[in-house]
């Protein structure tokens, strides 16, 4: 429940300070005096946007602060999730400054505004004039029979694998379009692939056949030398063997006298050896120097073939085409692999298709069953707000795909008048009729869910009388078991509040400004004699409060 609230510089309220009790609270106030700003300041608290415009000084900061006193067991676990100290009372701050920068606190630990949306969900509830308007509404209605059946954790459950059935279905988009665009491009890179494929390049080889092509080309002059320098190493009259072996005699013999030419002599046979091995490589290699026209012609044609894939791709070198080869290979496989992954895909669609069947039958299977006594207690409530013939029916449909809420469409049908078919809600229902069955509901769900607080912004729009009283005594049992805050125009209404807070606004010399008043029991009696004649304080209106108040 909120225990206080502290207003600063926001809109209309220069400082203002406010304790709650634990009942029903009413407040009250002419039309214009600021009921409006508190619940804006209120809902700022609840993680709902700010708009730095509402500063009343535009110098100076706004600040909103709310002690709120919470059940431990139930809220612990959300301090603890989102790393914040639970501490009794839990304050909630909203600072808005001149520059329009806002920021949020919990427990002084600065928070995010999704964090205390997702926390002011769960502690409040605030029921305005607008929302009367959505009852009406597919999603308001189906909200309302899951609060009622209990499908809370279930459709936690749901919303997650709805999410992650989304998430996959986008998956599988863009690995069709990617297959759509690979099989657009298959044939021509399937082309060039089997064109690689049939000349199986090679940096080896293609380095192996310049260098064949080179030898082919110039086998004339190559076969020319080897045969010359045969000539002169060991095949003329005068070569230079024959010559070195007259050199080592010479030597040797002389080396009997100066035994330094026995050195010579040893390194002249040395020579020999290696002119000798020279002249076996020579003759080795003068075989492989002989011109073959059929193999140069078949060394070229195997060249013009990577030359022409290398002007086609244009590349300079073999190891750029072969890069070309492998991006073409790649892109082949890519699409193989996208096949792959998009029949991985499917297979988990029908498996999270399968789960989300399963937990929107589950849910579908609660919402039936509990129809009839959400039907029953409606009912039952609208009579005791002055409609004893009214009709209700809950239509829920089955969808033909899967919905956010599940599988079901949902349609609440109404007539306040006997014997006349229900219709759809929005189409027959006039304002004060809408206010009773948007009360009738709020007060029924409510018992369902664990809200603390709920706030009633003119929920007895459009009613008077007995069936105003009627309103009040519901929302007075509705707060035995939460906080109630009701802002209200009506006398019936405003008497059955424990405690009353009025509103008014008063002139502040530079302009006007919002207070906030919380009545004593004689204060009480003429606030709620003024709602009754107006303007005037008449005496009968006096007892007339008095007995509003009092029985």
């Amino acid at each position: 429940m909120i225990r206080s609230l502290f207003i600063q510089n926001y809109a209309l309220i220069r400082q203002l300070n406010m304790e709650f009790a634990s009942g029903f609270t009413v407040i009250t106030g002419e039309t214009g005096a600021g009921k409006s700003i508190l619940l804006g300041a209120i809902g700022l608290l609840i993680g709902n946007r700010a708009d730095h415009g509402v500063l009343l000084n535009q110098e100076q900061k706004c600040v909103i602060e709310g002690h709120f006193n919470l059940d431990k067991t139930t809220f612990e676990p959300f301090f603890i999730e989102n790393e914040i100290d639970f501490d009794n009372p839990i304050i909630i701050r909203r600072e808005i400054s001149p520059g329009g920068k806002s920021r949020a606190f919990l427990n002084d630990t600065p928070v995010q505004l999704p964090i205390l949306k997702d926390l002011g969900e769960r502690i409040l509830n605030i029921h305005s004039q607008h929302q009367t308007l959505l009852i009406s509404g597919n999603r308001f209605q189906m909200q309302t029979l899951d609060a009622w059946c209990g499908n809370s954790d279930l459709l936690n459950n749901y919303s997650s694998v709805f999410k992650s059935y989304h998430d996959i279905l986008k998956r599988i988009a863009v690995f069709e379009d990617n297959i759509a665009r690979m099989a657009a491009e298959a044939d021509y890179y399937g082309f060039l692939n089997s064109e690689f494929e049939q000349v199986k390049i090679s940096d080896e080889e293609y380095s192996e056949l310049e260098n064949e092509q080179s030898l082919l080309q110039n086998a004339g002059q190559i076969g020319e030398s080897i045969f010359g320098a045969l000539q002169i190493l060991s095949e003329s009259d005068d070569n230079i063997q024959l010559n070195l072996r007259r050199v080592e005699n010479m030597l040797q013999v002389a080396s009997a006298y100066l035994p330094a030419l026995g050195e010579l002599a040893n390194r002249i046979r040395q020579t020999l050896i290696e002119t000798s091995d020279i002249t076996d490589s020579l003759n080795r290699l003068s075989s492989s120097a002989e011109t073959n026209p059929a193999r140069l012609e078949q060394v070229n044609v195997r060249l013009d073939e990577y030359q022409r894939l290398m002007h086609k791709h244009k590349v300079t070198n073999v190891q750029q085409l072969i890069l070309v080869a492998n991006e073409i290979n790649k892109k082949l496989e890519t699409g193989l692999d996208l096949s792959l992954q998009l029949s991985t895909e499917q297979k988990l669609l029908a498996q999270v298709e399968s789960e989300l069947n399963n937990l929107s039958n589950q849910i579908e299977s609660n919402r039936t069953n509990a129809i009839p006594a959400f039907k029953e207690n409606i009912l039952l409530l609208l009579a005791q707000l002055g409609m004893p013939d009214a009709a209700f029916e809950v239509d829920l449909a089955k969808s033909e795909q899967f919905r956010p809420d599940g599988i079901n469409t949902i349609q609440f049908l109404f007539n306040a008048n006997k014997g006349e078919k229900p219709q759809d809600l929005g189409a027959v229902v006039s304002g004060g009729e809408m206010s009773r069955v948007m009360l009738a509901i709020k007060s029924m769900t409510a018992r369902r869910n664990l809200l603390p607080t709920i706030i009633f912004d003119e929920i007895d729009s459009g009613v008077s009388g007995e069936i105003a009283a009627k309103m009040g005594n519901i929302l007075k049992k509705l707060s035995e078991n939460h906080q109630v805050i009701a802002i209200t125009h009506l006398p019936q209404i405003a008497a059955r509040g424990e405690e009353h807070i009025q509103v008014l606004k008063t002139d502040a010399g530079d302009k006007m400004q919002t207070e906030l008043v919380k009545l004593d029991s004689d204060q009480r009696v003429e606030a709620i004699a003024r709602m009754i004649s107006d303007e005037k304080v008449t005496s009968s209106a006096l007892e007339m409060a008095k007995e509003l108040l009092y029985n």
